[in-house]
């Protein structure tokens, strides 16, 4: 198991941007970045520059232990449609 590096009585809600657990919500449901981007009305590259800055600001390696980290939090909020539009909770 890859530890997760954060400071301590930080959560990730304080270190990301609204956006960033916007794209992390979608992507967490399933969604590609053409999807998300389509979604949120901007490149697929932003996405993934989205999803690199929370990698950073986490200090974290993978979108797994991101959507972990997130769920552990419990900051992934309500379940967002995948793009078979079957909701996960």
């Amino acid at each position: 198991m890859v530890a997760v590096h954060e400071e301590p009585g930080a959560s990730a809600e304080t270190k990301l941007t609204s956006r960033e657990l916007e794209v992390i919500r979608h992507m967490a449901s399933g969604a590609t970045a053409r999807e998300i981007g389509a979604a949120l009305h901007i490149s697929p590259r932003t996405v993934e520059s989205h999803v690199f800055n929370a990698y950073r600001k986490l200090g974290v390696h993978s979108r797994v232990q991101l959507v972990r980290l997130l769920i552990e939090q419990d900051l992934l909020g309500e379940p967002t449609p995948d793009r078979s539009g079957v909701e996960h909770s």
